[in-house]
């Protein structure tokens, strides 16, 4: 007794949470305080008779044995969301947007086990658990459930306050495209036992907006994928481009340089030509000049030669045969010197 005693307490005040919540949001803070005043007031008047039903149970019933009412209350569902199969785990915004995503309604549950323990129970036990209902939730639907005594009761209120939730447990369908549209609501173990029934309708009716963005969602992609095929044909048409004006630029480049390896050629060439006139000028030159030398020398021999009375009966003849197949002979006395001989052959070789 004093257990349920306690889930009471802990009921009562879960409900005045969201009652404050729903006050503080709605009308104010002079609304809030008024409402905490009455829950105060009201908190004292729940545990004094509280007290006196214990002490009156315990003066009636010594084994402790439930009354009637009580057990018509129920026990609190163990139940936890995230044991559901498909239960999205994270934030309520996170849900809307992966509903969009994946081109599915959103299934909202809020889940409220102490303040209504016997209808969430029976819906959780009875409906939700089902095979049937898993199944077209995990096909078709994306699931979101809040806890209003757990962790994140906090958004669980925003979120029941959004939705304009009162009675529990609560479920509501909901199609976001940017916006957010509320297509069922379901309150109370009453409207819930029905459940599969009315996620069928909702996808038989309403299936025409998830046909629609589905529709889109194609077009989009077929625009996409156009884009992309465009974009792959300009890069590709870009990189031809690029590779063309690469080698133009490669034949270009080819073309200069050739142009100025015939230019430096040529200017080589004509540089060596110059050379070789200039080596050629200064070999004339250097053979005028020798020859001049030696005729002057050779005519002095042949002046010697005559005053000393020309040649000797004793003389001898020399025969040379020059490299152009010539042939030069002469007769020479015994005592001329040799440089006679080559002087006269030079002069011969280089006058002719």
């Amino acid at each position: 007794e004093r257990e349920k005693m306690e889930r009471e307490q802990e009921s009562l005040l879960a409900r005045s949470r969201y009652v404050v919540s729903m006050l503080f949001g709605r009308y104010g803070t002079l609304a809030c305080i008024l409402g905490v005043g009455i829950f105060m007031s009201y908190h004292t008047i729940f545990k004094r008779r509280n007290i006196q039903n214990l002490r009156f149970n315990r003066s009636r019933n010594q084994l402790g044995r439930p009354r009637p009412e009580e057990e018509e209350q129920g026990e609190h569902v163990s139940f936890k969301l995230d044991d559901f199969p498909f239960q999205f785990g994270e934030g309520y915004h996170e849900a809307l947007e992966l509903s969009m995503k994946l081109n599915k309604f959103l299934i909202v549950y809020i889940h409220s086990p102490i303040s209504h323990p016997k209808s969430t129970s029976a819906f959780v036990t009875q409906v939700l658990t089902q095979p049937g209902v898993i199944d077209l939730i995990a096909n078709h639907f994306v699931f979101w459930g809040v806890d209003l005594e757990g962790p994140r009761s906090q958004q669980g209120l925003q979120v029941a306050q959004a939705l304009s939730a009162t009675t529990y447990p609560f479920i509501g369908v909901l199609y976001y495209d940017g916006n957010t549209t509320l297509l069922n609501r379901l309150e109370g173990i009453k409207q819930l036992r029905n459940l599969e029934l009315h996620l069928e309708n909702v996808l038989n009716q309403r299936g025409n907006l998830l046909d629609a963005r589905a529709e889109l969602i194609a077009q989009n992609e077929s625009s996409r994928q156009i884009r992309a095929e465009q974009d792959e044909e300009y890069q590709q048409a870009l990189l031809q481009d690029q590779e063309n004006e690469r080698i133009q630029q490669e034949i270009e480049r080819q073309i200069i340089e050739d142009q100025q390896k015939q230019i430096e050629e040529e200017r080589q060439k004509k540089q060596e030509e110059k050379e070789a006139n200039e080596r050629i000028k200064t070999q004339q030159i250097q053979t005028a000049s020798l020859l001049a030398t030696k005729q002057a020398r050779f005519a002095e021999y042949e002046k010697s030669l005559t005053e000393n009375g020309g040649i000797k009966p004793e003389s001898v003849t020399l025969m040379v045969r020059l490299p152009s197949g010539d042939r030069l002979v002469r007769r020479f006395n015994k005592s001329d010197q040799v440089e006679s001989v080559y002087d006269w052959i030079d002069v011969q070789q280089l006058s002719g």
